[in-house]
C-alpha cells in the first residue's frame, strides 16, 4: 500500500467520524466526476471532483470552463482535504465567558435558529432595522443577493460586501458603469501592472495566465507586460519591464506616465473628446495635478528614474491597445482610492476605457428573483446606510438610536484581513451586538462572535456565482455539492430562508423555498430564458453553447457542465462609458472647492510616527500558496510552500541590500 493511499484510508475513516456518512466497506470502486466551481478564492475556476464509490478523492480543473480550460492554482489540489478537515466546525456554538477568553458550547440547529428568529423578530417588532447589518465576503452571486435581499426584507439597508466593492464604487462613480467590469487581455498589446499580481493572487489567476501564455507564444503582435510596485513578485520576474516605486506610490507613476504622455502630444485626443468629461471643469482637478506630476517630480517621490518613466510611458502610448491594472487588494492602504483614479486617469489618456483591448463593461445577466416582497418591513430610510466595512466599525460602538444589536458574519475575516483589523477587532469585543459567524473552520474573526453557525464547504454547496474578476466574458458557474454537507452543516442561505419565512408576513421578503438547491434551480430559469447564451459544452469542434426551452433538459446541461455562458465573439467593440467622468467626486468626498493639491495629498503614503525614526514603509504581499493564511490548515499546501513554509515560522523582512547595509541589517 503506498502512502498516498494509506493518508487517503486514515483522512476517510476521520472524515466519516460523526459526519453523518455511515461507516461502510470498500465498495467496487465506481468513479463519478462531479463538475462544480472553486470557492477558494473569486476567481471562479471550474472543477471536477473525482469520486470512488460515491466518497470525494480527488480533483482537477473543467476542461469545458471558460475561466481556467482545466487548469487550476494549488489551492484546487487542497478541496478534499479542505471536506475532510480535522478543524472543521462540526456543530453550532454558542459562546460563553467573555470575547477575549471564550468558551463554547455545543448548541442544537433547532436552539440556534430560534433564538435568530426570536431576536430579528423583536427587532422587527420594535420596528429599529437599523439595528441590523451583515458582513459578506462572499463571492457574487445568488447567495450574496439572497443575503441582500434578507437584510433589506428586515428593512435595514446595512449590507456590507467585502468582495470587489472598492472596485464596483470606482467603476460606477468614474466610468458610469453599475459594477466592475472586465479587461480585455487578449486584445491588448501593452499591459500595465500596479503592484498587480496577475500570476499569483491579484484578479483571476489562472485566467491571466492563461493568456499570458497564449501572448507569449506569438511572433506577431507579441504583448509586452511592464511592472510598478515596490516588491519583484513571481508576476514581476515574468513581465518585460520592471518599475520598482516605493510602496504606496504606484499612483504617482501611473501620474507621471499620463503627464509624458500629454506632453508628448501621444494621447487619444479623439477618444477624450467623445467618451469624457476631461475638458469639463470637474476634471480640472486631475488635470492639474497630472500637469504637476511631472516625471521628474515623481522620480523624487517613487524612486524610479524619470527617464525610465518617460520611455515606459513612450512604450505604453506607443505599442496599443494598452490596458493599466490595479488590484482590488489595494483598499488596505491610505492611497488606495487615489491610486485607482490615478490608474484610470492613465487608461482614460490611452483610449483604454470602454474599447477592444482595454477594460469593458460586461452585459449584465440576471439570476430569476427567488423571494417576494411583502410589503410588511419598508425599507428604513432615516439613518444612513451602512456598506463599508469602516462604518460598520463605528455603528457597533454607537449608542442609540443607531447602534447595531445583529450582525451577521460570512466568509469575511476583517480582524485578519481589513486595514482596520486591530481597531475592528476592538470593536467587536466591546460591542454589545449578537454577531453570529457562519464558518466551516475557525478563525480570529469567528472567535470574537456569539454563535458560530457550521457553513459547509463549496465542495457541499449549491449556489451561482456571476462575473469572475477580470474575466470580460458574461458568465453564471454554477456551485453544486459533489457529496451531501458532512456533520449536518447548513447553508447559510438555508438559515436566513428559514428565519425569514417564519417571521411571515411580518418580514418583508418571503423566499420561494428554503432548500438551497430548490432556490438554485428556480434562479437559474433566467438563465434559461436569456438567448444571448446557454450551458457550455466541449465538442470535436471546440466549445459549443448548447440552448433549450426545456427546463428539466436546461437544469441536466447546467448540472453536467457547472457553465451558462455567453456566445463568443472575437474582435467586437466592447460596451462604450457613460462619458467617463475623469474625477469620481463621490468616490474621494471631494468637494467643489477641492483642487490638485487635495488630490496630491491622498497619493503620498505619510507616515505615522517620526520619519527620522522610522524611515520605512511595511510593504505587505501574499504567498499565492497561502492567500491571506486561509490555506495553512492544509497539509498539501504547507508541503508547496517550500521556503515559506519553514519562513512563516519566524518574525522575518525582506529588505534591499543595499538598504540592508545602511541600516547595519545583516542576514540572518
Amino acid at each position: 500500500m503506498s502512502a498516498s493511499t494509506a493518508t487517503w484510508l486514515v483522512e476517510r475513516a476521520e472524515a466519516l467520524e460523526g459526519s453523518g456518512l455511515p461507516a461502510k466497506a470498500p465498495g467496487p470502486g465506481i468513479e463519478t466526476w462531479v463538475p462544480t466551481t472553486c470557492g477558494f478564492c473569486s476567481s471562479g475556476c471550474g472543477l471536477k471532483v473525482r469520486l470512488i464509490d460515491g466518497l470525494p478523492v480527488g480533483s482537477r480543473g473543467n476542461p469545458t470552463h471558460i475561466v481556467n480550460r482545466g487548469k487550476v492554482c494549488p489551492a484546487a489540489h487542497a478541496t478534499i482535504q479542505m471536506l475532510y478537515s480535522t478543524d472543521r466546525v462540526r456543530t453550532p456554538l454558542l459562546r460563553s465567558g467573555r470575547r477575549t477568553h471564550p468558551g463554547w458550547n455545543e448548541a442544537t440547529w433547532e436552539e440556534v435558529l430560534k433564538t435568530l428568529t426570536e431576536r430579528v423578530g423583536g427587532i422587527l417588532k420594535k420596528k429599529t432595522p437599523q439595528r441590523i447589518a451583515f458582513l459578506d465576503g462572499r463571492t457574487r452571486g445568488l447567495g450574496t443577493q439572497i443575503a441582500e435581499a434578507f437584510v433589506r426584507g428586515t428593512g435595514s439597508r446595512n449590507y456590507v460586501p467585502v468582495v470587489d466593492a472598492q472596485q464596483d464604487t470606482i467603476a460606477r462613480e468614474s466610468f458610469g458603469w453599475p459594477r466592475a467590469g472586465g479587461v480585455d487581455l487578449e486584445g491588448a498589446l501593452t499591459i500595465a501592472l500596479f503592484d498587480f499580481d496577475a500570476f499569483g493572487s491579484d484578479g483571476s489567476p489562472v485566467w491571466q495566465s492563461r493568456i499570458y501564455a497564449h501572448g507569449r507564444g506569438r511572433t506577431i503582435n507579441r504583448p509586452i507586460y511592464i511592472s510598478i510596485g515596490p516588491r519583484l513578485l513571481g508576476s514581476a520576474a515574468k513581465c518585460d519591464h520592471w518599475l520598482p516605486a516605493r510602496p504606496g506610490t504606484e499612483g504617482i507613476v501611473a501620474l507621471a506616465m499620463a503627464n509624458r504622455i500629454l506632453t508628448a502630444g501621444l494621447e487619444d485626443r479623439d477618444y477624450l473628446a467623445a467618451n469624457t468629461d476631461w475638458d469639463s471643469p470637474e476634471s480640472a482637478p486631475l488635470r492639474d495635478l497630472i500637469e504637476e506630476v511631472t516625471p521628474a517630480v515623481a522620480s523624487d517621490l517613487t524612486g524610479v528614474p524619470a527617464v525610465q518613466i518617460e520611455r515606459i510611458a513612450e512604450l505604453f502610448a506607443s505599442h496599443r491597445p494598452a490596458v493599466a491594472l490595479t488590484p482590488a487588494g489595494l483598499p488596505a492602504r491610505p492611497t488606495a482610492t487615489m491610486t485607482h483614479v490615478a490608474v484610470h486617469a492613465l487608461n482614460l489618456v490611452v483610449g483604454a476605457v470602454g474599447t477592444s483591448g482595454g477594460l469593458v463593461a460586461r452585459p449584465a445577466v440576471t439570476l430569476s428573483e427567488v423571494w417576494e416582497s411583502t410589503g410588511a418591513a419598508p425599507l428604513e430610510t432615516k439613518y444612513p446606510a451602512i456598506t463599508r466595512l469602516q462604518d460598520l466599525e463605528r455603528a457597533l460602538l454607537h449608542e442609540d438610536p443607531t447602534r447595531i444589536e445583529l450582525l451577521f458574519i460570512r466568509d469575511a475575516h476583517p480582524v485578519f484581513e481589513s486595514g482596520r483589523a486591530i481597531a475592528f477587532k476592538k470593536a467587536m469585543v466591546a460591542t454589545r451586538a449578537l454577531i453570529v459567524a457562519f464558518a466551516s473552520e475557525l478563525n480570529e474573526t469567528a472567535l470574537l462572535a456569539d454563535i458560530i453557525l457550521p457553513e459547509p464547504t463549496f465542495a457541499e454547496r449549491w449556489d451561482l456565482l456571476t462575473d469572475a474578476p477580470i474575466v470580460p466574458r458574461a458568465h453564471v458557474s454554477l456551485q453544486q455539492p459533489v457529496i451531501a454537507p458532512l456533520y449536518g452543516a447548513k447553508q447559510s442561505e438555508e438559515v436566513l430562508a428559514t428565519i425569514a419565512n417564519t417571521l411571515a408576513p411580518s418580514f418583508g421578503v418571503k423566499f420561494k423555498s428554503t432548500s438551497p438547491e430548490s432556490l438554485v434551480k428556480a434562479a437559474a430559469s433566467a438563465l434559461k430564458a436569456d438567448s444571448r447564451g446557454g450551458t457550455c459544452k466541449l465538442g470535436p469542434d471546440g466549445e459549443e453553447i448548447k440552448r433549450t426551452t426545456s427546463s428539466r433538459t436546461f437544469w441536466k446541461h447546467l448540472r453536467d457542465s457547472a457553465l451558462w455562458a455567453t456566445e463568443e465573439v472575437h474582435n467586437a467593440p466592447a460596451l462604450p462609458p457613460q462619458r467617463a467622468v475623469a474625477v469620481p467626486r463621490k468616490a474621494l468626498a471631494l468637494s467643489q472647492t477641492d483642487g490638485a493639491e487635495a488630490l496630491r495629498e491622498r497619493l503620498i503614503p505619510v507616515a505615522k510616527g517620526d520619519p527620522h525614526v522610522y524611515p520605512y514603509y511595511l510593504a505587505t504581499f501574499r504567498v499565492p500558496e497561502l492567500r491571506n493564511g486561509e490555506l495553512t490548515n492544509f497539509p498539501i499546501m504547507m508541503e508547496l510552500c517550500g521556503h515559506w513554509g519553514s519562513a512563516i515560522r519566524d518574525t522575518w523582512a525582506e529588505m534591499h541590500p543595499r538598504t540592508a547595509a545602511e541600516a547595519g541589517v545583516k542576514e540572518g
